[in-house]
């Protein structure tokens, strides 16, 4: 059964007046980390995404280790700016 929809597009898609393209996919041991454009058409912007991806959840339960889900939340840190919330 679906349990959860993919709402990033593998390359470029538009929504509206939002242009979203997929820059680089890094693929780790337990998650994935995507770097997006987005522009909004009129606006002379280009914003760069990141989106963290933990895929070493298993469908039921828990992590068996936690050194996966640590090593994913030091990436979040270490790849954001300091005032991010």
């Amino acid at each position: 059964k679906v349990k959860c929809c993919k709402y990033w597009p593998d390359d470029t898609e538009i929504y509206k007046d939002i242009k979203v393209t997929l820059i680089e996919t890094e693929l780790l041991a337990e998650y994935v980390i995507r770097t997006f454009a987005v522009e909004k058409r009129g606006a002379h912007e280009i914003r760069e995404i990141r989106q963290f991806h933990f895929t070493g959840w298993p469908d039921h339960g828990v992590p068996y280790h936690a050194t996966g889900l640590l090593g994913f939340v030091r990436q979040v840190k270490s790849k954001s700016p300091p005032n991010a919330g």
